[in-house]
Order: C-alpha cells, then sequence, then structure tokens
C-alpha cells in the first residue's frame, strides 16, 4: 500500500507506529508554504507562546472556537490555527517541505525534567480533564471534595515506569524525541525553551522581518512542591527519558533545585485542592453535556 510522502519517512524509522496513529501526531504540525517554515509543536515546550505567534504572524483574528475541557485556552484547539499541517500538503509539496535546504523546519524542546514537572504539575498534580484516570488507577478513585488526595511527582514516575510506552504515552508526557519523528523529519533547527531569545531570533531573520518578534505572555500558573527530585528519582527519569537527554543535549546529571514556596494570598495546598475540584466540576457537566448531546435526534441542528 502506498502511503503519503511524510508518512512514509516516519513509517520507516518507526515501524511500530500505525499510519492513523501519524496522521493524529503530524497534526502537531504547522507548515507555511509562502513562508517556506513548519513549525512541530511540543507540549510543555512553549508551545502555546509558539502557536499564539504563528496565529499573530497569520492575522488570525479572533478564535472561533474558544474552548473543551482538554484545552485551558482556544488556542490549543488546532482549527483555530489556520496553517495546514504536513500531512494536509500534497506527496510533492510534503517532500518540498521535508527536503528543501530553503524550509526552516523547526521544533522547540525543553530540559526533560522540567517538562515532566510542568506536565504533572498541570495535568496530574491538579486532576486536569481527561487526566482523572490517573487517580483511579495509582489511588483507587479520584478526589472528592473533603479530600486532600493528590498523587506524588515519584507515584506518577513509578507508574510511567511500570506501565507506559514512553513513545506512544499523552502527548504531554511522550518522549520528545519519539513524539516528533526526530529521525524522519529533518529538522533545520532544533530550538530550546531556555534559550527562547535566540529561537526568536533565528525565527525573524527566516521570515525577513525587520522588528523583533514578540510572545504573549501566557500560561502563567502557581509552582508548587517543585523541588522533590533526589538523586534516585532522577536515575528514574532519566532512563525513561534517556533518548531525550542524549539526542536533545540535556546533561542528566543536572535536575531542578529545591525552590521556595510562592507567596500567595491563599495557601498553596489549598490553592491546588480548589482548582481540583473545578476540574472535577468540569468534567462532569462536560460529561452530561455530551450524554445529552447523544440524546439529540438526528438533524435537529444543535
Amino acid at each position: 500500500m502506498k502511503f503519503p510522502y511524510a508518512i512514509s519517512a516516519v513509517l520507516e524509522h518507526y515501524p511500530y507506529l500505525s499510519p492513523q496513529q501519524i496522521i493524529d501526531r503530524m497534526r502537531a504540525s504547522f507548515v507555511s508554504v509562502p513562508c517556506r517554515y513548519m513549525y512541530f509543536a511540543v507540549p510543555k515546550a512553549a508551545c502555546m507562546s509558539m502557536k499564539w505567534l504563528l496565529h499573530d504572524l497569520e492575522a488570525g483574528g479572533s478564535l472561533p472556537i474558544k474552548w473543551t475541557p482538554a484545552y485551558r485556552s482556544g488556542i490549543q484547539v488546532r482549527e483555530n490555527i489556520s496553517l495546514p499541517s504536513l500531512v494536509d500538503l500534497d506527496d510533492d509539496t510534503q517532500k518540498h517541505v521535508l527536503q528543501s535546504p530553503d524550509f526552516l523546519r523547526m521544533t522547540i524542546v525543553r530540559n526533560p525534567y522540567d517538562r515532566l514537572i510542568s506536565g504533572w504539575r498541570d495535568k496530574i498534580a491538579l486532576c486536569e480533564p481527561g487526566f482523572e484516570w490517573i487517580y483511579r488507577y495509582i489511588k483507587g478513585r479520584t478526589p472528592r471534595d473533603d479530600s486532600d488526595l493528590s498523587v506524588s511527582l515519584e507515584e506518577f514516575v513509578k507508574c510511567l515506569a511500570t506501565n507506559c510506552d514512553m513513545r506512544t504515552i499523552d502527548q504531554h508526557f511522550r518522549r520528545q524525541t519519539d513524539h516528533t519523528f526526530f529521525t524522519a523529519l529533518n529538522f533545520s533547527w532544533v530550538g530550546k525553551v531556555e534559550r527562547m531569545d535566540e529561537i526568536l531570533r533565528q525565527f525573524q531573520l527566516h521570515l525577513g522581518h525587520a522588528e523583533p518578534l514578540q510572545l504573549r505572555k501566557t500560561n502563567i500558573s502557581v509552582k508548587f512542591d517543585y523541588g522533590m527530585i533526589d538523586d534516585r528519582l532522577a536515575k528514574m527519569i532519566s532512563k525513561l527519558y534517556q533518548p531525550d537527554f542524549d539526542v536533545l543535549d540535556y546533561d542528566p546529571n543536572t535536575w531542578p533545585s529545591t525552590a521556595a514556596q510562592p507567596e500567595t494570598s491563599v495557601p498553596v495546598e489549598r490553592f491546588r485542592q480548589e482548582i481540583v475540584q473545578r476540574n472535577l466540576r468540569i468534567s462532569y457537566f462536560w460529561s452530561q453535556a455530551l450524554k445529552g448531546r447523544a440524546r439529540l435526534p438526528s438533524g435537529s441542528g444543535h
């Protein structure tokens, strides 16, 4: 069976994936043929800031789809960015994007320790909609209104190590080298979150803009329990993400040090519990809305 050029290129290096899995993951790519660039988004690696930048560069205007429970910001809804993905293009254009020396093929990566902590804090510790199963799997239940139930970073890492394929797990925790099809997509520029100014300068030069590119201020969150990585846990994490450390040139012997708790008007743990309860209610009401939609007669127009 003949597949599109990009799918065939990926299958050659990642034969354990199905063509549909590749197509679905390719939705994280954003291609501008006129401006000769492709950006492949990595969750928890400045992807929201970059999506806003692409939206603004493309004069996107207001977002037609505002929000879903899986996305706290409408910019994370793929349909809200007008650029096509790589697999939306015809074969000749796919080949041109991946082989032309004039094309900027860009992705942005992040220190695996910091990225894992950020994903755990937002998705797991706060029980974000769609991640309730982690609580049920590790704790046997989700937090109740009067519960301080939480999943620690160590508990989550052990769950990853014993139950998950890091090549295909949820995109927020998937290894970056697997998520981006790193060995197949011939990236010409791999930026690091830790050097965003360098990324923006490179992108500005490619686009030929006279003025520096500016990112919107996004994704500001309260930090908590940041300094719980010790040598033992670091070894577990570095083993899980070894290809990222090796290929992306991050030092597995350097992990985040203990950070002081931020000063807030509400105790941090109380704040966390309130966000967890909000997320659980969002999940419940959304599930009820989906059940109600399923009961609507076809052709109702709703």
